[in-house]
């Protein structure tokens, strides 16, 4: 014999927000933190007492370009937190908001590792005087060298002293980068072999941490609101739902993944997985 076994809770439409690991919406500084509120509470702490101003989104953070900046230190396992997005099997998403003046070589959001200055994902400006305007992504593994990404520069200007939105989808090498809603022109440059040997233990928004420390001379000088880290790649209808509306993180868990049912025969085992967002308490 056989019988349905179904969800108890209604199918509903996808919603943006599954796997959603991180969400600073950079709005306030919670005495030298500013909050995560996305599902592994990995709050930002301060460096050098960056500045709250008016945002793109309610607030954001100022940058002085010359000491402040937004990071944390976890594992290098991703199943912790949620960190390195890098390491996310399924790839990953990075979304934010950015303003500044054309700058060289000064860091946006960056994930980098303490025990070595190699392993490193870079979302930063241009990386020479003619780029300085741009958008500049960079991967590089374990071993060094230029690879497998190497300064690959944005054909849309980013920085122009107004606010952009910018959203880095990578799935395992298959990258996409959307500047303001649209697919960045230059995208199909972004295609790489995968790099596992990327071993990270910093993410940081503002500067780069590695084992030599923070990086001098590479502060950013500018605004940044909003920022999200998915694990798993967005679609550019996803890309531009967010960068439109915003998101919502409810303080109560809200369900985002609804149980699948499963026609088995009777007294097999039957595994049912939810997946739901809220506010991390304590």
């Amino acid at each position: 014999a056989s019988f349905w076994l179904a969800g108890i809770i209604s199918t509903l439409s996808a919603d943006v927000r599954v796997g959603l690991i991180s969400y600073w919406p950079l709005d306030m500084d919670n005495g030298g933190t500013t909050p995560d509120m996305g599902s592994c509470g990995n709050n930002m702490a301060e460096f050098s007492a960056p500045t709250v101003v008016s945002g793109q989104f309610s607030n954001a953070f100022s940058f002085n370009g010359t000491s402040q900046y937004l990071g944390i230190t976890h594992g290098f396992d991703y199943r912790v937190n949620g960190l390195p997005i890098y390491a996310s099997p399924g790839g990953y998403t990075v979304m934010m908001w950015v303003k500044g003046a054309a700058q060289t070589a000064k860091y946006i959001f960056t994930e980098g590792s303490t025990a070595s200055g190699n392993p490193l994902l870079l979302i930063q400006t241009g990386n020479a005087a003619n780029t300085n305007s741009h958008l500049d992504l960079l991967v590089r593994t374990i071993a060094g060298g230029t690879g497998p990404l190497n300064h690959v520069t944005s054909t849309s200007v980013v920085f122009d002293n107004t606010w952009h939105h910018i959203a880095w989808v990578d799935d395992r090498g298959a990258a996409k980068l959307y500047v303001d809603g649209n697919l960045d022109a230059t995208s199909f440059k972004y295609n790489y072999p995968g790099a596992n040997a990327v071993p990270l233990n910093t993410t940081t928004i503002g500067q780069l941490v590695r084992s030599a420390g923070p990086a001098a001379n590479a502060y950013f000088n500018g605004q940044i609101d909003e920022v999200f880290l998915w694990e798993r790649p967005l679609s550019q209808d996803e890309v531009n739902q967010v960068r439109t509306n915003g998101i919502s993180i409810p303080g109560a868990p809200l369900i985002v993944g609804q149980p699948i049912g499963s026609t088995n025969a009777l007294g097999d085992r039957v595994l049912f997985s939810v997946s739901a967002v809220g506010t991390q308490i304590g």
